[in-house]
């Protein structure tokens, strides 16, 4: 059985912007933490948290939880 494809990056975008536009901007912390406040702003926003959802990139160059380099 083939792994199963993820949502295009615009897509799970847009579903954020929903579930956030819907519910209010800091819906998402009841699931995710305080690091989810604020329409996702302390993970990089909602493109940024698509993306790494999508598994759109081979290498992420920040530690989503602080922003700083991974060495």
């Amino acid at each position: 059985m083939p792994a199963a494809k993820r949502p295009p990056v615009e897509e799970t975008a847009s579903f954020l912007q929903s579930l956030l536009a819907s519910h209010g901007p800091n819906y998402l912390e009841k699931l995710f933490g305080s690091k989810a406040r604020d329409s996702l702003s302390p993970l990089g926003g909602v493109e940024k948290v698509a993306i790494l959802l999508s598994g759109k990139i081979s290498h992420w160059p920040f530690d989503p939880y602080n922003e700083k380099p991974i060495k």
